[in-house]
């Protein structure tokens, strides 16, 4: 039941309570009497409590057993394919790899409802049309091959659909997938490679979480699912404690380090950390930082974005358009490049040309809230001001006598 039906339930109940103790109604005390009484005398039967305890008893088994068809939607749905067996003769290893599999995902029963098993296929389009039609918002598949010395694994994961509207983000396993023929290689390797993918799987439902502004739930799949070496999980991490903390930053400057000690190339992080100078109104820093995350990655829309506003704190207002030009010419979808970029137009008092960048921040963005609030106080100023022309021009008129 969710919060809605408690207070309903809660406000029958009080109403009720109200009504039989105003207006105390012959007919409703009587049924009260009576049922009372029944429960009493039911109470002293030994068969009835017998009954009773066991009904309870059952539900509650039902409730521990089935918790996964709880509001199934709260949880990540993931199916898993047959892997496809190249030569035909990998059952073994594709029933052991399928069982430490569902082993790694049921320990976070809590988070994923784990779905049967799908056939087999070798084909990314086919495994997301059979998780699809099985309700499951992520399907892993892929194929097994053995040879006489060795057998080689290669899993995938195909995102189905969204999760609670917000649309999945795909992430790639490792590339090693070869291990030697020995029993004890074999199950060794089909451990660790079960162990990584319902890490990824994890990775997936954090980020999810994150898009939800479930931080908390985020930061805790991140931390429990951390890998020492996965600059991605430090970044993720990172984000969770900027909202959780702020602002308070020192976490989340940490972590942001962390993940660009492991991958230099981490442009996200580098811009982070500069939108939290800028935040703190360290605008030399955070200039530092957007031009090292450019260096790491020169195509990264954000960083020059975010470089303009930076500029335009600063008074730089030439210099800022050039950045959010930039950041446009690589990504045409920034709705928040077009949007600033409208703001500094605005303060050069060029409003025609405000106008249009704000529309187009709503058109490549209809959400954007911002950008809505900056487009009509702009018309609102554009008004005033030929208002304030055409006064101007009327007075002269009446001045000149013409």
């Amino acid at each position: 039941m969710g919060l809605s039906g408690i207070l309903i339930t809660i406000l029958i109940t009080v109403f009720g309570g109200w009504f039989v103790l105003k207006y105390r109604p012959k007919h409703v005390i009587a049924f009260c009497k009576k049922c009372a009484a029944a429960v009493y005398y039911a109470l002293k039967t030994p068969a009835f409590c017998i009954s009773f305890l066991v009904v309870v008893l059952v539900t509650a088994a039902y409730l521990m057993v089935f918790r996964d068809l709880i509001s199934p939607e709260d949880k990540l749905v993931v199916a898993i394919a047959n892997f496809y067996q190249m030569s035909g003769t990998e059952r073994e290893e594709n029933n052991r790899l399928l069982n430490r599999l569902s082993l790694e995902l049921k320990k976070h029963r809590e988070e994923i409802n784990l779905i049967d098993t799908l056939c087999a296929t070798n084909d990314s389009s086919e495994a997301r049309e059979m998780g699809k039609k099985m309700g499951a918002h992520v399907v892993i598949w892929g194929m097994i091959e053995k040879t006489r010395v060795e057998a080689e694994i290669e899993p995938h994961i195909a995102i189905c659909r969204p999760f609670k509207q917000v649309q999945l983000k795909a992430r790639e396993l490792s590339t090693e997938s070869r291990v030697s023929i020995g029993e004890l290689e074999k199950i060794d390797f089909a451990k660790r490679k079960a162990a990584e993918i319902a890490d990824v799987v994890m990775f997936i439902l954090g980020f999810a979480k994150y898009k939800l502004e479930d931080y908390k739930s985020a930061l805790k799949i991140f931390q429990e699912r951390i890998a020492e070496k996965d600059a991605d999980v430090w970044f993720g991490i990172g984000n969770c404690c900027y909202y959780l903390y702020r602002p308070k930053y020192e976490k989340a400057l940490a972590a942001y380090c962390k993940a660009i000690e492991l991958d230099s190339a981490c442009a996200k992080a580098y811009c982070n950390i500069g939108n939290i100078f800028l935040e703190s109104k360290k605008f030399t820093e955070a200039m530092e930082k957007f031009k090292e995350g450019i260096e790491a990655d020169s195509n990264f829309s954000n960083a020059y974005c975010s470089w303009g506003v930076a500029l335009e704190k600063t008074g730089l207002l030439d210099q800022a358009i050039e950045k959010y030009e930039k950041a446009i010419q690589i990504d045409s979808t920034n709705a928040e490049a077009y949007n600033n970029w409208g703001v500094v137009l605005g303060k050069l008092d060029s409003l025609d040309a405000a106008v249009e960048k704000y529309k187009k921040a709503i058109q490549v963005d209809p959400k954007n809230v911002i950008a809505y609030f900056n487009l009509g106080n702009t018309l609102l100023r554009r008004t005033i001001k030929k208002l304030r022309t055409l006064s101007q021009i009327t007075l002269a008129h009446i001045a000149t006598g013409v």
